[in-house]
């Protein structure tokens, strides 16, 4: 006794500085519910504590004298971690929706969640018997028949159970619940008898609290779930590949089971039984008979039900993609993890009224769990078999057997249901590539409605339901909260963390979001509902369980932490992101050697980096948060991404920046050029052209081969005159200019300049005339220079042929800057222009005509 008490002492002591300071709500390392209990507490990376003092943690910090805590369950993940959840028991009566989880790793105590109830009762002896009670929870639901009634649903569950004296005939159990029909009352903790209620008209699993004083009816919840808002034996199968023209999906691969008889919608897959029946417009599952098929090919002209059954169909293969998915994505031995078989049930219509159904359900319960599907009613004739509408079903069950959030009218209800919609989302994606992934139901509603819910956008018009929130407690937020309607908060969550988005929502918050994908999303969604979340559990718990789920995959300070963060911010629960993420600093471009560094990195990790495509770089791989990196070889480019890997042995992920590679400042290879149809080598001085006639225009090609990586500016200039660029482009070789000369001995130089992110240069070229001659046309330009005006004649029978050919001749006059002065269009060959306004300085006229450019040089002096 004494060493426990040191221990606990202990135990308090490291943790009265975190209490002291977790005052303001989601911010600190402790937490508390709406009752101001503790939700969630941190423990500080310097506390010791181990795993096996948890249940002594646990009764220190949150329990009374008469409180304990009993494990009910233990999980040793794949990232290292162990998780023990316990459940809360008052004098030794068990509380109803009181669980708390230990989180720990390598045997110390990381952190715990949950929800503890305070609770003040005198006696735990019940005032009233077990028949008693049990009679007025039989008087409240008042069925017309009750499943122990029916001989066949017996018979089902007995063989279901494999245990010969199974009956569903309910036991009381002495529990302490909230009074949550009593107004005002509903927090109030009381002791209750608690039962299972089987109806089979109506078909219904009900769970019944009657107050152990009174008698009265203080809680109730059914453990169907459905799709949407109301307005056996151990038989081996023999598997056989078969195909299936389904409603909704087209002809698929599903596989049946041979007998006897012929073939069956029955298959072992992995170890689960997938077995489809048919319930032929009934409730009653004890009846429920095999769809059968002479041939494996069940489709139009070799089935016989394809008119009246093709829907079973779609629910077979979806039972198959589900636990598919289930197995291949998260490693779960069907709906319970130890492969229960899956059980589905179509052409259900509920006995009261004999009526088809306009929905579909998953049926929970301890005494037996499987599917109903209904064929759509008068208003929406389309059966409920879809392939998203089989895997939100499965999705209750996953539930059932992870976080058990209790169904109803309640927040826990309404994440119940966001889950279902999440894990459909996600199936359908994985399975198909030609649905549509965020509408639930988009193939079976008609009518002009596209679906029941819109995950990526709630409050659209255009679904069977209406509008959802997208924001808590925002617009179309259910004020008797609606489980349909209020999980579109959850699935909208899940659909900005995988898909990102941005905007404003109802709280008038600005918000943005970069998604993640699908794959990771899910990842931490399901571990959600896996670890972290317990059956009481609201929104601001999500949203714990989700940062918590995301930190143990992918690390603190992880974008996949900010992104979770911030889409819980975007739909209205907690603040945005506002720690430090992880970052890569270091230059867009790598020039020559350039170094990055990894900043905001989680204490205790593991930090490893490379450089894909690994050519680039000499070095392409190390480790550490440091990365040097040097260009290849002499003018290689390329895109490139460095990608630090960040981990502890639990969590890990990778951190990208996409950069680009050069070797250096561009040059130019051996540049040549083309003139009268020959090619010569161009050189970067002097190149003689010969044999031209003066004043006529000549073209060049000028060919350079240009040495470097993604060359962004390419220009060459007509140095003689240098303000005029013939010729400008991005990265190409080569190009074709037209130039004169004028006069013997002239000189035309090209600048060629080369640029791209890590510098600029250039190389000159220039030809040379030795032998220029004559003159193409006679003209005078005078006075030259000049001070007033200048008078410019031309060769008549230029002037004749361009009235001829009804070409005029143009006379320009351009500034140093190659700023065009004035135009003046000639049909005579003398004319005066008058350069009275121009100041001091050299200018130029361009005589252009139908057989090219004139240019002259004018100076004006005064």
């Amino acid at each position: 006794m004494r060493t426990i008490t040191k221990l606990l002492v202990v135990v308090l002591f490291c943790l009265s500085t975190t209490f002291s300071n977790a005052q303001v709500r989601d911010t600190a390392d402790v937490q508390y519910d709406r009752s101001g209990n503790i939700s969630f507490v941190r423990v500080k990376a310097q506390s010791n504590q181990k795993m096996e003092n948890a249940k002594a943690l646990l009764a220190l910090l949150l329990a009374g004298e008469h409180d304990d805590f009993k494990p009910v369950k233990e999980i040793n993940d794949k990232f290292g971690m162990s998780h023990l959840k316990f459940q809360q028991y008052y004098k030794g009566i068990k509380v109803e929706n009181s669980e708390y989880w230990v989180h720990g790793k390598n045997g110390k105590i990381t952190k715990f969640n949950g929800h503890f109830r305070t609770i003040d009762i005198g006696s735990v002896q019940p005032q009233i018997t077990e028949d008693a009670a049990l009679s007025n929870a039989l008087g409240f639901i008042d069925a017309e028949i009750y499943k122990w009634e029916d001989e066949g649903m017996q018979s089902f569950l007995r063989e279901h159970s494999g245990d010969p004296t199974s009956s569903y005939y309910p036991e009381g159990e002495l529990v302490i619940t909230k009074n949550e029909m009593k107004e005002g009352k509903e927090e109030e903790m009381i002791l209750a008898w608690k039962f299972l209620i089987s109806s089979m008209v109506p078909n219904d699993e009900q769970v019944i609290f009657v107050d152990a004083g009174s008698g009265d009816i203080v809680r109730a919840y059914s453990l169907t779930c459905e799709i949407r808002l109301e307005t056996g034996r151990n038989i081996e199968e023999v598997n056989t590949p078969s195909l299936a023209e389904t409603m909704y999906s087209g002809n698929l691969s599903i596989t049946s089971d041979s007998f006897a008889g012929g073939f069956r919608l029955r298959e072992e897959r992995d170890g689960v039984d997938i077995i489809t029946l048919n319930l032929n417009n009934s409730d009653n599952i004890g009846t429920a008979a095999d769809f059968s098929n002479t041939g494996t090919n069940w489709t139009s002209g070799n089935w016989a039900g394809i008119n009246q059954d093709q829907q079973a169909l779609d629910v077979h293969w979806g039972a198959e993609m589900v636990a598919d998915y289930w197995q291949t994505v998260h490693q779960r031995n069907s709906i319970d993890d130890s492969g229960i078989r899956i059980l589905s049930y179509v052409h259900y219509t509920p006995n009261f009224d004999g009526s088809p159904i306009n929905n579909a359900f998953w049926q929970g319960g301890i005494n037996a769990r499987y599917m109903l599907y209904g064929d759509g009613d008068s208003g929406q004739p389309n059966p409920l078999t879809s392939l998203d509408i089989c895997a939100h079903e499965f999705g209750h069950g996953i539930n059932e057997f992870t976080a058990n959030l209790t169904p109803g009218w309640h927040e826990t209800g309404a994440l119940n249901e966001g889950f279902s919609d999440i894990w459909a989302a996600c199936i359908e994606d994985w399975a198909t590539s030609n649905k549509a992934t965020w509408i639930m139901g988009e193939e079976v509603f008609s009518g002009g409605f596209n679906g029941l819910r819109n995950l990526q956008n709630p409050k659209s018009t255009n679904t069977a339901e209406g509008q959802h929130p997208d924001t808590y407690q925002g617009d179309y937020w259910h004020a008797q909260e609606e489980p349909h309607f209020n999980s579109t908060v959850l699935s909208h969550w899940f659909y900005l963390l995988s898909q990102g988005g941005s905007g404003t929502n109802d709280n008038n918050d600005s918000y943005t979001v970069d998604g993640i994908g699908l794959e990771k999303a899910a990842l931490i969604a399901y571990r959600m509902e896996l670890i972290y979340l317990t059956s009481s559990s609201e929104y601001a718990d999500a949203r714990i369980a989700a940062i918590n789920a995301a930190e143990d995959i992918y690390c603190e300070n992880s974008p996949e932490v900010r992104a979770v963060t911030d889409a819980w911010y975007a739909v209205g629960v907690g603040g945005a992101f506002s720690g430090g993420i992880m970052n890569i600093s270091g230059e867009d471009i790598v020039c020559s050697n350039t170094s990055f560094s990894l900043s905001n990195i989680p204490s205790g990790t593991n930090i490893s980096w490379s450089v894909s495509p690994s050519n680039l770089v000499t070095s392409s791989s190390g480790s550490g948060a440091t990365a040097n990196l040097t260009p290849a070889a002499s003018y290689s480019s390329g895109q490139a991404t460095i990608t630090y890997t960040v981990g502890n042995g639990t969590c890990e992920t990778e951190i990208q920046k996409a950069i680009y590679v050069h070797a250096g400042s561009p040059d130019e290879g051996n540049a040549t050029y083309s003139y009268n149809g020959s090619n010569q080598t161009a050189n970067p001085y002097i190149s003689v052209i010969n044999n031209i006639v003066c004043d006529l225009l000549y073209p060049v090609t000028l060919d350079v081969p240009l040495l470097g990586s993604e060359i962004s500016n390419v220009s060459m200039i007509y140095t003689s005159d240098p303000n005029i660029t013939y010729w400008g482009s991005g990265g190409a070789e080569s190009m074709s200019i037209n130039f004169e000369f004028w006069e013997y001995g002239q000189e035309v130089i090209f600048r060629v300049s080369m640029q791209n992110d890590c510098g600029t240069s250039y190389q000159d070229y220039a030809f040379r005339s030795e032998d220029c001659y004559g003159t193409a046309l006679n003209y005078k330009v005078y006075p030259n220079p000049a001070s007033e005006s200048i008078n410019i004649e031309l060769d008549q029978d230029l002037i004749k042929q361009s009235v001829s050919d009804k070409e005029k001749v143009n006379i320009k006059l351009f500034d140093p800057s190659g700023t065009e002065l004035m135009s003046k269009t000639v049909n005579e060959s003398r004319t005066t222009i008058d350069v009275s306004n121009l100041g001091n300085g050299f200018y130029y006229v361009h005589i252009i005509h139908k057989n090219g450019i004139i240019r002259k040089k004018l100076r004006i002096e005064r």
